[in-house]
């Protein structure tokens, strides 16, 4: 997932981080919490309204879930 957000967003790679959260850790499906960018950078509230962003997120999401399910 976080390769193909980072190719389809442009935005700074701020890596992988790995927590003991809730909503990923207590469901018995796979799950990703995803922190696309930060309203509180300037540059990243600024592309997170537009449209044109928000689709090559969502590109970025399907690609990745097609390939955890080899796809």
């Amino acid at each position: 997932m976080h390769k193909h957000l980072v190719a389809a967003t442009g935005l700074t790679d701020r890596k992988v981080r790995y927590s003991s959260l809730h909503v990923t850790r207590e469901t018995k499906m796979p799950a990703v919490l995803l922190e696309v960018g930060y309203l509180s950078n300037d540059k990243d509230d600024a592309l997170m309204y537009t449209e044109e962003f928000q689709q090559r997120v969502a590109e970025g999401i399907v690609a990745g879930i097609k390939e955890y399910l080899g796809l």
